[in-house]
C-alpha cells in the first residue's frame, strides 16, 4: 500500500509543478507588459516635456530677435537640435512661411500645415503649447514625430515647432521587453 500512495503522489507532482510554472509565467508576463507600458508612457511624457521646454525657449528667442538678424534664432535651433530625441525644429511666421529650420536640403512641403496654432494662443496667462502626433508622407520621406508647437508672441509673430522622435521611445521599450523576456526565460 505504501508503494501505491507514493506512485500517486509522484503523478501529482509534475501536474502541480506545471500549474505553478504556468501561473508564475503568466504573472511574470503581465508584470513585464505592465512595466513596459508604464515605461512607454513615462518616456512619451518626458519627450513631450522636453519638446515643450525647447519650443518655449525657442519662442522666447524668436521674440527677442524680431527685426534683427535671424542668425541668433538659427544658432539656437542648431544648439537644440543635438538634444537627444529632437528630430527637427522650425519657426514659421504668422503667414505660415518657414524662415528657419533644421531640415536638409529643404523644408518638407506641407509639414507647416500640421499642428498649426492660431493667433492669440495663450491660455490662462501662459503660453499654449499644442502637442500632436505627426505621421506625414512628405516629398522627402515619411516624417513621424511628436510635434510640440509654441506660439511666438501669442501667435502674432508665428509658431515654433519641435519634433520629438517617437522611434527612440519604441526602440527603448522594445529593448527592455527583449531583455525581460531573456531574463524571464532564463
Amino acid at each position: 500500500m505504501a508503494r501505491r500512495s507514493s506512485m500517486v503522489s509522484l503523478g501529482l507532482t509534475p501536474k502541480l509543478l506545471g500549474a505553478i510554472v504556468l501561473v508564475v509565467g503568466l504573472v511574470a508576463a503581465v508584470m513585464m507588459w505592465r512595466a513596459t507600458v508604464q515605461l512607454e508612457d513615462n518616456l512619451r511624457a518626458s519627450f513631450e516635456s522636453k519638446g515643450e521646454a525647447i519650443a518655449l525657449a525657442m519662442a522666447a528667442t524668436a521674440e527677442r530677435s524680431v527685426g534683427q538678424d535671424l542668425s541668433t534664432v538659427q544658432g539656437s535651433i542648431d544648439s537644440n537640435k543635438v538634444i537627444d530625441g529632437v528630430k527637427y525644429i522650425y519657426v514659421s511666421d504668422i503667414g505660415g512661411r518657414v524662415y528657419v529650420h533644421t531640415f536638409s536640403p529643404t523644408f518638407p512641403e506641407g509639414l507647416d500645415r500640421k499642428n498649426a496654432i492660431a493667433v492669440g494662443a495663450v491660455l490662462a496667462g501662459r503660453r499654449r503649447v499644442q502637442i500632436e502626433n505627426i505621421d506625414y508622407a512628405s516629398p522627402i520621406g515619411r516624417i513621424r514625430s511628436i510635434d510640440v508647437a509654441a506660439p511666438v508672441a501669442g501667435g502674432a509673430l508665428g509658431t515654433v515647432h519641435v519634433g520629438m522622435d517617437p522611434l527612440g521611445i519604441d526602440a527603448r521599450v522594445t529593448a527592455l521587453r527583449n531583455e525581460m523576456l531573456l531574463w524571464g526565460g532564463g
